[in-house]
């Protein structure tokens, strides 16, 4: 008589084990995500640690995954770098010629600032008098020696009305700019110039 074998249980059939997901890979998709709301620099290290992640997982033979995640990181960080790097030019542009004007409305300030001290030095010199209200001395020391004696400068026009005679060279803005009394005060040619309207 013979003995059988005792019948055993069907094999259980083996549940395949599930690759760990990469770390760097998740971190690439999350600073692809963060790269459309702050410019340059996660979408830089989204670039990076998408390619790094790529070269992980291929290296691990399955044993690593998260392709996907590393993929769609480092597609999404590479978009969103290319659309800053297009607009934030655009975007600065307006900013930093607002900046550079207003930075020339400032050296206009501190020009205006120059000219009234050297008036001021100017007038100190002659009795608190500005240019166009230089006696003839005055005219003939700044303005012109040919001035006569008997020029009625800085003598009253009216008795009603504050004003005096004064050469006609102080009374255009250039004459008064060019006597030489009020350029040794300006000193650099540069005080002159109006950085708002550079062509005047």
């Amino acid at each position: 008589m013979e003995t059988q074998p005792a019948p055993q249980g069907a094999p259980q059939p083996q549940t395949p084990v599930q690759p760990k997901t990469a770390g760097v890979a998740i971190a690439s998709l999350v600073c692809g995500i963060l790269a459309f709301c702050i410019p340059l620099l996660p979408g830089l290290a989204g670039i990076i640690l998408g390619i790094v992640a790529i070269r992980k997982i291929n290296a691990s033979h399955g044993g690593l995954g998260g392709k996907g995640l590393a993929i769609g990181g480092l597609v999404s960080s590479g978009v969103a770098t290319l659309i800053t790097g297009l607009l934030l030019p655009a975007m600065l542009l307006p900013a930093l010629a607002r900046a550079k004007s207003k930075a020339n409305r400032v050296k206009c300030v501190n020009n205006c600032s120059y000219h009234y001290k050297a008036l001021l030095s100017v007038a100190q010199d002659n009795h608190e008098r500005m240019p166009w209200q230089f006696t003839p001395s005055a005219v003939r020391k700044y303005i012109s020696e040919n001035a006569r004696q008997g020029d009625n400068y800085a003598s009253q026009i009216s008795p009603g009305f504050n004003e005096v005679h004064a050469h006609p060279h102080t009374l255009e803005t250039a004459g008064v700019w060019g006597l030489l009394a009020v350029k040794r005060e300006l000193q650099a040619p540069k005080m002159r110039r109006a950085p708002c309207a550079p062509t005047r």
